[in-house]
């Protein structure tokens, strides 16, 4: 399984990118948002990928972040929701917009995206409560490092609640390469300011 790539953009189609990597092209699907950030031939870019594999199907899926990445897996899980439609939710807004939908039962934002009616609409705030376990505190696409969970733990040792903790790890950048130490050490700077 192909987990990353990273090259140069080859080509642009639609709703898919080729990406050159030493020489190898790879056809990758992607959110729209990738499609308008990179329009530069040549640029350099990393995805997180998902490889579909079907029996007539083989595919790359390319996200921005593990969290995409993630949502994008569940939202494979849920009867009737394709890579497409997977593909579609995400282009319909960042992470907090979609969480928010699904946190406030916001069935017509799923009903606007292409390829969703109610009864699949329905189906994901459902299931994607269910399978997230999500409630108001909870950042509910957040990818979970073993040094992400004893930071949290850290910082509700010093006093903050488990939201705070959480509030303030969301805003870290590349949070999930750092080391419990690190994301500690950021965090208090972020708090301290």
């Amino acid at each position: 399984m192909i987990g990353k790539i990273t090259g140069k953009l080859d080509h642009i189609y639609k709703n898919a990118i080729i990406v050159d990597v030493s020489g190898v092209g790879y056809k990758v699907t992607v959110p729209n948002r990738i499609m308008a950030k990179y329009n530069s031939i040549h640029e350099k870019l990393s995805l997180y990928t998902f490889t579909y594999v079907r029996e007539d199907t083989l595919a790359l899926y390319g996200f921005e972040s593990l969290e995409e990445l993630s949502l994008f897996e569940k939202l494979l899980s849920i009867a009737g929701v394709g890579p497409k439609i997977a593909i579609n939710v995400i282009s319909s807004g960042n992470l907090d917009e979609i969480s928010q939908a699904i946190l406030n039962n916001d069935i017509d934002y799923f009903c606007n995206v292409p390829g969703i009616g109610r009864k699949t609409a329905q189906r994901i705030i459902v299931d994607l409560k269910t399978i997230l376990g999500a409630g108001k505190d909870t950042d509910i696409f957040e990818v979970s490092t073993q040094a992400y969970e004893e930071t949290v733990q850290a910082l509700k040792q010093f006093g903050f609640s488990t939201s705070e903790a959480r509030d303030t790890l969301r805003t870290i950048k590349n949070k999930n390469k750092m080391t419990t130490e690190q994301l500690l050490k950021e965090a208090l700077k972020t708090i301290g300011k």
